[in-house]
């Protein structure tokens, strides 16, 4: 019995290589990546060159668009996965947590849950409806990711699968549920970003926050007592040990011990905010603590200086200033960090907040961004960007990643712009301009195109929306008729046909190919494609489990005349963890198609243990990630089954 190899890249003219991306992503932090509130650094500031961010020259354009549900979770950018959280009143109330894949944003996968409590009670009244919903943005730490949202509840889920790991209410957990919190600022509970510090995640629920163990989800430590707010904990490094500073409603800050949460005695008042919920994060470098426009210094915890603050919207530092956003009052200020004076300040959109990238200040609010050039100098307004609603700024942060900007808007609108200069690695000229018509939505993504404006890139054109470049020469086929220039047989197919340059692509059904699983002759070939999961037929992009086992289906479509089976073991695929052999035997024992194996494929030793089956019916393996990450090799693949 011989297995046939199929190479993902370059099997069919990539139909698989697809298929391939949006399921073998790595989890790692680079200097690209925007994988957690605020950023890597979690300080507002995109490590990100080659941005393109003159946008009268080049308008960013628009790649794809998703509803998500309403909240205020942000979007984290870990390579080209990218995750969000939304909620819906499906099912009487539910949060979502969303996987898209970051380029085309198809959905990867999506985990829902009960939220029932919100719009419910005194705090359903229609101005505070986009309040609602998770206002916590996930922190990716690894292959893992981890959520908060209104309830209480949070999740700890594997970024691939979106598998739980753990999950738990902490609210109930350590009584903070009890606390007055959720009655007094039910819309704005929980609101506080997580923070992975070592072996803990830390939660901002209740006054002091809750460190969880990241592994297992088991409470380290945490206080019932007093009420979060909209800051997030931070990491403060005090004498070689690790602390976390969290905020409480009362308006006071804590910075307690990461080991045992025990509080060192700062006990300071945040005294500017006439209601505590609304504190910006805190800000701790070279000794000093920053909080609410004062400044106070680690060794002895006295004030430095003080400021104006900068209400709701944190705060940026860098090169030894702070970039203070007022929303409120619709200020941006350049605060000198030794002493506090203030070097510029200018008017900007109310209800903003502020991220910087490549030294400039993008600030959002008011359905609209701009690019504001800050300094001590001045403050200038340079290019903007309007929005496509309901972008209020001061609870949402924009996102840059890989040469996008992710925009979410607190009614659940993701919107995300290419704004991907010449100096950018993954820029390509020739970009369609910017249009409001998404390219790609939840429903149906395709990949982007980074061809000409003559060509027909891909499946429905250039923007996958059916419409021709308008610069194409007029249909008028009621004067002249079409002159046909040649014609070739490629063989019946559903295949369309895609044109780069002077080439035009397409896939048809050649008799006695190697495509002809069926072998020589005029038989029609029908391939049936199971993924499966410890042994359960999964549907909708592997988004929701059946009942069914794989085994019973592939029985009843064997004895339908399928005569081919691709079997997708979604556990190991893109995992190069090897292949499942038991699902694969007993799948093969069970009909009398053909079966072609995927998922899981790390050496050379796993196509000869598929092979050592010998099964007659077993009659290929598909190879892929193992093979881009040179982990195999066509040689030495082909020398396995020889």
């Amino acid at each position: 019995m011989k297995i046939r190899l199929f190479i993902t890249a370059l099997f069919i003219f990539g139909m698989f290589a697809i298929s391939f991306v949006a399921r073998g992503g790595e989890n790692f932090v680079g200097t690209s990546d925007w994988p957690q509130w605020r950023g890597a650094n979690r300080d507002s500031v995109s490590l990100e060159t080659g941005l393109a961010l003159d946008w009268a020259a080049q308008p960013p354009r628009a790649m794809w668009t998703a509803e998500v549900g309403i909240g205020s979770s942000c979007v984290v950018v870990v390579k080209d996965r990218a995750f969000t959280m939304g909620w819906s009143s499906n099912h009487g109330g539910e949060d979502t947590i969303w996987c898209f894949h970051a380029e085309t944003g198809a959905v990867w996968w999506k985990y829902s849950y009960p939220n029932y409590q919100v719009l419910s009670g005194d705090h359903a009244y229609p101005q505070a409806k986009s309040l609602y919903g998770p206002n916590s943005t996930p922190c990716v730490d690894g292959d893992r990711i981890y959520t908060s949202t209104s309830s209480g509840m949070v999740h700890c889920l594997r970024t691939d699968t979106g598998e739980v790991l753990w999950e738990r209410n902490l609210q109930t957990d350590t009584g903070a549920d009890r606390n007055g919190v959720v009655s007094a600022h039910g819309c704005l509970s929980n609101c506080s970003s997580p923070i992975v510090i070592g072996d803990v995640v830390v939660f901002g629920v209740g006054c002091t926050g809750v460190a969880v163990d990241k592994l297992t989800g088991k409470i380290r430590w945490g206080w019932a007592g007093g009420g979060e707010t909209i800051a997030s904990p931070i990491y403060i490094p005090l004498n070689g040990v690790d602390h976390v500073g969290v905020v409480d409603s009362e308006r006071w800050i804590h910075i307690l011990n990461l080991a045992s949460g025990k509080d060192v005695g700062l006990n300071r008042w945040v005294v500017h905010y006439s209601s505590g919920i609304y504190v910006p994060d805190p800000l701790f470098t070279d000794g000093k603590l920053i909080l609410n426009g004062e400044c106070y210094s680690s060794t002895n915890w006295q004030t430095l200086w003080s400021t104006k603050a900068g209400a709701y919207a944190p705060n940026i530092m860098s090169n030894g200033f702070l970039y203070q956003c007022n929303p409120l009052e619709g200020q941006l200020s350049c605060v000198d960090l030794k002493d506090g004076s203030v070097k510029a300040s200018a008017a900007i959109p109310h209800d903003s907040s502020i991220i910087m990238a490549q030294g400039k200040i993008l600030t959002i609010g008011n359905d609209e961004m701009h690019v504001v050039q800050a300094s001590p100098d001045g403050i200038k307004m340079e290019g903007q960007l309007k929005l496509p609603g309901e972008n209020q700024g001061y609870f949402l942060l924009p996102t840059i990643a890989g040469g996008r900007l992710f925009v979410k808007g607190q009614a659940g609108k993701v919107t995300v712009y290419d704004i991907r200069g010449p100096g950018h690695p993954k820029y390509a000229a020739n970009r369609p301009a910017a249009t409001p018509t998404p390219l790609a939505s939840t429903a149906s993504a395709s990949p982007v195109s980074t061809s000409t404006d003559q060509d027909w890139p891909q499946s429905r054109g250039p923007l996958c929306n059916g419409v021709a470049p308008a610069n194409n020469p007029k249909l008028d086929w009621s004067t002249a008729q079409p002159r046909q220039l040649w014609q070739i047989n490629v063989g019946p197919a559903f295949s369309g046909m895609t044109m780069v340059g002077d080439r035009i692509y397409t896939v048809g059904y050649n008799y006695g190919s190697s495509f002809n699983y069926s072998g020589a002759g005029t038989q029609w070939t029908t391939i049936c494609c199971i993924d499966a999961r410890n042994g359960r037929v999964q549907v909708k992009g592997w988004v929701e489990t059946t009942d069914t086992l794989a085994v019973d289906l592939a029985r009843r479509v064997s004895e339908l005349g399928v005569s081919t089976i691709i079997y997708t073991d979604t556990a190991t695929d893109g995992m190069l963890t090897g292949p499942n052999i038991e699902g694969v035997s007993t799948l093969c024992r069970a009909v009398k198609a053909k079966v072609i194996a995927s998922g899981g494929i790390s050496t050379c030793r796993d196509i000869s243990a598929l092979a050592a089956l010998a099964l007659p019916n077993l009659d290929g393996v598909i190879v892929g990630k193992a093979l881009y990450e040179g982990a195999v090799t066509i040689p030495g693949m082909k020398a396995v089954l020889e």
